[in-house]
């Protein structure tokens, strides 16, 4: 059987513990044909077959990354990125930037955000009403399971009187 697509000349990761490496992969109809070395793969070129030398590079297998959330994942691109940043000030200095670079925000996002970049200390509402305090600001968490919001974002949503949830789901709601 000749093969659609032939890549040589590759450093292929096959996965398979019993072939860890290989140089070549043969595609047709949309499937792996056969992985091997170069002088194995070459074999299956057919007048039609489209030959990629990859010159060394390396050949990986496609990862499915199944828990993102396609449209929040999308939106977040444009939110602040608070990955790396530790105490209040930095945080405070690039929430407010942020919010002068979006004046026509109705919500200011912020990602990224660590569990102890605070030092040990916790997010709460009044820490982000210092940050902003005439729009609603919400700080997301790295792994999207925690948010922390401000005062603003509770009274516009109507929780800042808390709210009973199903099960899974929880407000914590501080003085």
């Amino acid at each position: 059987m000749h093969a659609e697509l032939i890549i040589k000349g590759a450093s292929v990761v096959t996965m398979n513990p019993d072939q860890p490496r290989a140089q070549a992969v043969a595609v047709a109809e949309g499937k792996i044909l056969a992985v091997g070395s170069d002088a194995d793969i070459v074999e299956m070129i057919g007048p039609a077959t489209r030959v990629v030398d990859a010159k060394g590079a390396t050949l990986s297998p496609g990862f499915v990354e199944a828990h993102m959330h396609v449209f929040g994942g999308g939106a977040s691109l444009g939110h602040l990125q608070l990955t790396g940043m530790k105490g209040a000030a930095m945080i405070r200095a690039a929430v407010q930037a942020h919010a002068l670079a979006q004046p026509d925000a109705k919500v200011l996002y912020a990602q990224g955000a660590d569990y102890d970049m605070l030092d040990g200390a916790a997010f709460d509402r009044h820490l982000l009403d210092s940050m902003v305090a005439d729009r609603p600001l919400a700080i997301v968490t790295f792994d999207h399971h925690t948010m922390w919001v401000n005062t603003k974002a509770l009274e516009v949503t109507g929780l800042l009187q808390g709210k009973t949830l199903g099960p899974g789901n929880e407000i914590v709601m501080g003085a």
